[in-house]
């Protein structure tokens, strides 16, 4: 059956394992980019999946407990690096990355994406697009650019680094950017401003966030996150301002006790926070979880439709 099977990448060549022990299929130059060498049809007990439908829907690849440098930009990538500092790259499409242990690398350059670090001190970085950050535990560095970002976070996530900026939006920056706490009430937080770089700590020991440039005050504020979405409360950046310039703006802690309710609307009659995040938190609302691992969170973000189905590759 299709849910036995297992796909490995390397360099060009396809290697499909894992249905039975001691058995594996090399099928070499299968990536090549002219695809001479590609199987058009993979034939199982209980379907047929065409070469179409894996590049449309994406082919599920994973690395090994080793160091490995797995790329993808002929379809979808849906890449699990498992054990060992690995680098992941997606192309050009709607990509999952998901780094697993080790400290790994995940780049994602176009579509709309998905990057999970895991355990370890992993570097996410993402081109335009609306994409979805998970660090994991480890101090982590994420970087979006000119795409509505959304940056998710729970206790036990280390210290993390965050870089939302892009040069050339510095004068036509209409993004919104948003990072969602699965666990923690903004009453919990520390919102610290040195400089243009907005800190929030103090939610837990050894957790902190930097958002390097969030309140430079240039045109369209290129580098800012807007909204800060808590269990039960959100805080947009505009707030955020407004406080530290009745305090003269004047570097040091913060602390904000009230807030909006998620579900409310603006004073336009505009939802607080866009569809796919409010998805995200009516979900995240359930959890009863200090720290949300790699699996949980992609079937997570498969429930609620931000991510086509890859449930078969998640290993029960």
């Amino acid at each position: 059956n299709f849910d036995e099977v297992k796909f490995r990448k390397n360099g060009n060549t396809l290697f499909i394992y894992g249905y039975n022990t001691g058995d594996s299929i090399e099928i070499r130059d299968f990536f090549y980019p002219h695809r001479g060498y590609a199987i058009e049809n993979f034939v199982f007990k209980d379907k047929t999946i065409t070469l179409e439908q894996f590049q449309k829907d994406g082919m599920v690849i994973h690395g090994t407990a080793g160091n490995d440098s797995i790329s993808l930009d002929t379809g979808r990538a849906i890449l699990f690096g498992e054990d060992g500092d690995d680098i992941l790259s997606g192309g050009k499409y709607n990509d999952v990355l998901v780094g697993g242990n080790g400290n790994d690398v995940l780049q994602a350059y176009g579509g709309d994406n998905t990057l999970i670090g895991g355990t370890g001190n992993d570097d996410l970085r993402a081109d335009d697009g609306k994409n979805i950050f998970v660090g994991g535990s480890g101090d982590d560095n994420l970087s979006g650019s000119g795409g509505d970002d959304i940056y998710i976070f729970s206790k036990g996530h280390g210290n993390d680094f965050i870089w939302d900026g892009n040069v050339l939006l510095q004068h036509n920056n209409s993004t919104e950017d948003t990072i969602i706490f699965t666990d923690v009430n903004m009453s919990e937080v520390i919102f610290r401003k040195k400089g243009n770089s907005l800190f929030l700590l103090g939610y837990n020991q050894g957790d902190s966030i930097e958002i390097r440039d969030c309140l430079s005050k240039g045109v369209g504020n290129w580098a800012g996150v807007e909204k800060f979405v808590f269990k039960n409360q959100l805080i947009t950046l505009s707030e955020i301002f407004a406080s530290f310039e009745r305090n003269g703006n004047k570097d040091g802690d913060y602390y904000f006790y009230t807030g909006n309710n998620v579900n409310h609307n603006d004073i336009t009659g505009h939802p607080q926070v866009t569809q796919q995040v409010q998805q995200l938190v009516n979900a995240m609302a359930g959890l009863n979880t200090n720290a949300i691992d790699d699996v949980q969170m992609c079937e997570l973000l498969e429930q609620n439709r931000l991510l086509g189905n890859i449930a078969t590759s998640f290993d029960k």
